[in-house]
């Protein structure tokens, strides 16, 4: 059965969140999963950024910040595809 993960920046959590269908999601360590160091630090530093983000009511400082941001999730969500394979699906939501 096929594991669906969703990578959302969250205060105070993990960013990964498992969806099961009928139920709320679950914040997952990426830890417990079978991926790289570098990919569980890239995590652990793009949620770390977002925490810092909130300390600012969520305001990037410009949009282009936003934008690298953003583009570091999406890229980490394609390494958590790359990584993880065919038993995941993997979806990415921005904040």
């Amino acid at each position: 059965m096929t594991r669906t993960l969703r990578l959302s920046a969250e205060y105070f959590a993990h960013p990964l969140w498992e969806r099961t269908p009928g139920e709320a999601p679950t914040d997952v360590d990426p830890a417990s999963l079978p991926l790289s160091d570098e990919l569980i630090e890239g995590l652990r530093s793009w949620n770390e950024d977002f925490q810092d983000i909130a300390q600012t009511k969520y305001a990037f400082a410009t949009s282009h910040e936003r934008q690298q941001w953003e583009a570091r999730g999406r890229a980490l969500a394609q390494s958590l595809r790359d990584e993880l394979g065919d038993d995941y699906c993997i979806e990415y939501q921005a904040r």
